[in-house]
């Protein structure tokens, strides 16, 4: 999870205690139960998703209607800061 994590140094510092074969063997165990765990999770939440993309349909739309409003409230506040000074 480092994010100058370096692949190669990796490899070459765990091929000095084990053989190419058993990295390998350990790296594709690991990659298979991170997919299992990624699709319990992905079914765990599932209804969390599917709600999740309900709600944000028309959500653009909300979003462009503020817009308007929201510049409005921008050329005020910018003329209140004017008369402040």
């Amino acid at each position: 999870m480092k994010e100058d994590f370096d692949v190669n140094h990796f490899v070459s510092d765990c091929r000095k205690r084990v053989q190419l074969e058993e990295l390998r063997g350990d790296l594709e165990l690991y990659y298979k139960l991170l997919k299992i765990a990624m699709v319990e999770l992905i079914n765990k939440d599932y209804a969390d998703f599917v709600n999740l993309s309900t709600n944000l349909v028309g959500m653009d739309k909300a979003l462009n209607e503020l817009s308007v409003p929201l510049g409005q409230l921008r050329e005020v506040l910018s003329l209140r800061s004017s008369v402040s000074e």
